[in-house]
């Protein structure tokens, strides 16, 4: 057990260096609303991996079976096993989900009347600290759960709902199943709440604005609930 464990701990560090060494195939496939693949982007107004927070793929955690010896495989597949993958919270900026929305608001100029400058820090600071916490269990060496929660942020003039990520992953080998060197990896995740409120400002004669720019509350648009979820295909093989 202490050589299967030795191995195994051998194997995740050579798995977070992607190992490079091993030529690989790899195919991502972004599903679009009406569940077709190969399109290029999630069906998402804030689940990109490019500017997400926290990481939203657990595909590295799934070993490749040729990578681990035969007489090791046994006990390292009647492993389970839960792991916290970020802690991420910020002091300058909004969150919604896994995404930085917007910074929040200091001094700034009417976009009419640049010589029209107010503090509105005070009108965006939290009432409690805002942090988003992700993890994974692995039910199986062949399946993950994927899971998120992001606390939520509450000021005066701006509300961004708690929100929970869920998602599984599943993998399949492929080709010639006994060497286990090639398999096919579904991944679904979905943000579930997480709403936005924006709360105008007003001035002496009683006009609405956005605080942000100090511009007109009509000029001023947003999306209250972004459709956030994405469902990707992975084929990897070892040559």
């Amino acid at each position: 057990m202490a050589r299967a464990r030795q191995a195994s701990a051998g194997l995740w560090r050579l798995l977070a260096a992607f190992d490079n060494s091993v030529r690989k195939q790899r195919l991502w496939l972004w599903c679009a609303l009406l569940g077709q693949l190969g399109c290029v982007q999630a069906r998402a107004d804030i689940f990109e991996p490019e500017v997400s927070l926290i990481p939203l793929s657990v595909k590295p955690y799934f070993i490749m079976g040729s990578d681990i010896p035969t007489e090791e495989r046994f006990a390292f597949y009647s492993k389970k096993y839960a792991a916290i993958t970020s802690v991420v919270a910020s002091s300058t900026a909004i969150l919604q989900n896994a995404e930085a929305i917007m910074n929040k608001p200091t001094s700034v100029c009417s976009a009419y009347y640049s010589s029209s400058c107010y503090n509105v820090s005070s009108f965006y600071q939290p009432r409690f600290p805002q942090f988003i916490l992700s993890g994974f269990y692995a039910a199986d060496t062949d399946t993950i759960l994927n899971v998120a929660v992001n606390s939520g942020f509450k000021s005066e003039k701006v509300t961004v709902g708690p929100s929970i990520m869920l998602g599984i992953a599943k993998r399949f080998y492929v080709g010639d199943v006994s060497r286990q060197n090639s398999h096919v990896i579904f991944e679904m995740n979905a943000w579930l709440a997480g709403s936005v409120d924006h709360q105008p400002c007003y001035d002496s004669f009683d006009r609405a604005y956005y605080c942000g720019t100090l511009t007109s509350w009509s000029d001023f648009s947003y999306t209250a609930a972004p459709a956030s979820f994405n469902v990707i295909a992975w084929y990897e093989t070892h040559f």
